[in-house]
């Protein structure tokens, strides 16, 4: 009708050329063309006819010759009941409508009685001024037409519904078993064009995942009866991905309550599901973690409440999970380190890092072991909601770090001796020598004996020496096995009776070998008791020589009398005592078994750690 109108010859009619009319008239025209319900324009005095395209079924075989013409000759038929009002509005400038107006149209071929209300409104010049014509809007009222009016509005309304959802929407009539609705959802999902399966229902199961299609194919049926199944299942996309499906199918029921349509919503939960496998992967490798670790893990609300425990936990506590909320897990700290720990969680909440130390009860036997405990807040809005920690046996950290201390000690200590040792050594091993090579030999093997020593006590802190493996040591290199006798009951050495009666075994035999029995094919009996005195036990050691022939220069001392008979009774609050007979050597030694204990083995009352 808009090229109609274009193409009228108005300047024919009393309204004159359409270039010379009102802008309101030409405003309220274009409004009327493109509307969408049927709309006439009346202009003039004798209100010519304009009218839009949903006018024409209206006008029947009057269109287009009613274009531009007066309203009285195109409506003569109802010009008594229309034609008063329509006057009415453009001499009073008052919109009227004139209701159930009837009006026989041409509809499929057959004339139909219609029904109609007129509104009409009267167009103003300038919007507020005299009346220059008048606007109906024709609304029809005929049921029929009027539920078929509301039901395409309500289709159209679920199709743009069904059209922005991000869900698939479909409908299956139950008589054709056909797919009367999709939504383009459906396109995105599955990956495939709508049109397949609107052609053939059919094809939609050859988008299920072959482990679910029987499981799948089972619940239409029960839809068909009028059931509401909602189905998770699996689909395959053309491009071989895999998509996670809940689809919910649910009956439709006419107005009879017989089922005319299947109607259904299926929901992608792909992301759902990888969101739900990403927290359930987390959650177990956060389990694995904490029951793998050795330290004991907790979480604790800010007061320093506990609101869960690790396996670990409860394992080693004793206390369940049920038992250690709240304070209970105080019961598993020692009663001397339950205030300190509460001091620390009070510290803890203004400095934000709970740092602790305190003794765990073990359950399987009692002991309390010493726990080093670290927290870290969690902080939400700035909020602490709970505490994250650990508890780390550190009594065996404890243990070692004190041995440290001790092992320092000993190496202080032994330093010292040791340089006080060589210092004796070469101040003695500096007299009777007339050549360097003899002196340096002689404090040489002096220097060596006093390494072995060394060498059997550093293989453990505060270890012991035997006896007999210490003799055998100094005696493996100078002494034939059937010319030496060794007697005596196993007896372990402290270091610094090691030391010493190392260096004295050393001169003894050094000196044997150049003026006794081990120089002359005689014999050496070595002989040590252990006996009782009234300050303890003591070590008795009897070295005596039996040479075949008289000694040579008995008479010579030297560093050996000098250790034996001076270095034992000021070292080990002993005894010794040296005989130069004529047929061998006699030496003999007694010292407590405890004198001269290594700074690694305390005894009664002294405190570990501590410097001599």
């Amino acid at each position: 009708m808009a090229r109609r109108v274009r193409e009228f010859d108005w300047s024919s009619t009393p309204l004159g050329p359409l270039a010379d009319w009102d802008a309101e008239v030409r405003t309220v025209l274009m409004m009327v063309l493109g509307a969408p319900m049927p709309m006439n324009m009346y202009l003039g005095p004798d209100l010519r006819l304009l009218y839009n395209d949903p006018s024409c079924e209206l006008f029947g075989d009057k269109h287009p010759m009613a274009l531009g013409k007066p309203a009285r000759e195109v409506f003569p038929e109802v010009w008594e009941a229309m034609g008063g009002r329509l006057q009415r509005v453009m001499d009073e400038g008052v919109p009227l409508t004139l209701e159930d107006m009837p009006v026989a149209l041409d509809r499929d071929g057959l004339m139909r009685d219609a029904v109609f209300n007129l509104h009409s409104t009267p167009i103003l010049r300038n919007g507020e001024g005299e009346p220059i014509g008048v606007v109906t809007v024709y609304e029809e009222i005929t049921e029929p037409v009027v539920t078929q009016r509301a039901l395409r509005k309500s289709e159209e309304r679920f199709r743009q519904f069904g059209d922005a959802s991000t869900d698939v929407i479909w409908l299956i009539d139950v008589e054709t078993g056909r797919i009367e609705y999709i939504s383009p959802a459906f396109e995105a999902i599955w990956g495939t064009p709508r049109r397949a399966v609107l052609e053939d229902r059919t094809s939609w199961a050859q988008f299920l995942h072959p482990a679910d299609r029987k499981r799948v194919m089972s619940a239409m049926p029960r839809c068909s009866k009028g059931e509401t199944v909602t189905t998770d299942y699996r689909i395959v996309r053309p491009d071989g991905e895999v998509r996670h499906v809940r689809d919910t199918g649910f009956p439709i029921l006419g107005p009879d309550g017989s089922l005319v349509r299947i109607g259904g919503i299926a929901q992608d939960l792909t992301e759902r599901k990888r969101q739900q496998k990403a927290v359930e992967d987390s959650e177990r490798r956060f389990r694995t973690l904490v029951e793998g670790i050795p330290q004991l893990v907790w979480s604790a609300t800010p007061g320093g409440q506990c609101e869960w425990v690790s396996p670990q936990w409860t394992e080693y506590t004793g206390l369940s999970v049920e038992q250690s909320r709240g304070h209970g897990w105080l019961e598993a700290v020692h009663p001397d380190d339950r205030e300190e720990a509460r001091n620390d969680w009070s510290r803890a909440q203004a400095g934000g890092e709970l740092k602790g130390e305190w003794r765990f009860r073990r359950a399987s036997d009692g002991i309390y072991r010493w726990f080093q405990t670290r927290a870290t807040p969690v902080i939400e809005k700035g909020e602490i909601v709970e505490w994250l920690g650990t508890s780390t046996d550190v009594e065996d950290m404890i243990d070692l770090q004190e041995r440290q201390n001790l092992l320092l000690a000993e190496l202080q200590h032994r330093v010292r001796n040791l340089l006080a040792m060589v210092r004796s050594i070469i101040r003695q091993s500096a007299d009777g020598y007339d050549e360097v090579e003899d002196y340096v030999a002689h404090l040489t093997g002096r220097i060596d004996a006093m390494a072995r020593t060394q060498v059997m006590l550093t293989r453990k802190a505060g270890a012991a020496v035997d006896l007999e493996s210490l003799i055998r040591d100094e005696l493996a290199r100078v002494a034939e096995e059937d010319r030496l006798v060794m007697e005596g009951p196993a007896v372990e050495l402290s270091a610094k009776a090691a030391e010493v009666l190392t260096l004295a075994i050393h001169e003894l035999a050094t000196n044997s070998i150049k003026y006794g029995a081990l120089g002359c094919e005689g014999r050496l009996a070595i002989r040590w008791f252990v006996t009782r005195r009234e300050n303890g036990e003591w070590l008795e050691v009897m070295w005596k020589e039996n040479c075949p022939s008289e000694l040579a220069d008995a008479s010579r001392r030297g560093f050996g009398t000098e250790l034996i008979e001076g270095r034992v009774p000021y070292e080990l609050k002993g005894e010794g005592t040296m005989q130069v007979r004529p047929d061998g050597l006699l030496a003999e030694i007694a010292f407590p078994l405890d004198a001269g204990a290594s700074i690694l083995e305390p005894g009664p009352g002294r405190p570990q750690g501590a410097n001599e």
